[in-house]
């Protein structure tokens, strides 16, 4: 089994399920979640006896969507340069 910091797998006869897991910020998914979850479904697809992936979240929310305080450092220039 792989291991990751913002998720995790579990693979359970023909389904695997993704958790996200970042419940301090309500899995507000940051860049490392993202390129996790795609090396994660990039494994998956190879394996053909997996007929289902369920995706859910840790803690008590699935997710809160982008992890703005993250984005805010990684953003250079002004905001017009970003617009």
């Amino acid at each position: 089994m792989t291991k990751y910091e913002c998720i995790l797998t579990e693979t359970r006869g023909n389904t695997t399920i993704v958790t996200l897991n970042r419940p301090e910020k309500l899995n507000a998914i940051n860049e490392k979640m993202l390129e996790e979850l795609g090396t994660e479904i990039a494994r998956i697809s190879q394996k053909p006896e997996v007929r289902a992936v369920v995706i859910t979240g840790a803690g008590r929310a699935f997710c809160s969507g982008a992890d703005v305080g993250e984005m805010a450092k990684a953003a250079t220039g002004t905001p017009m340069d970003i617009r």
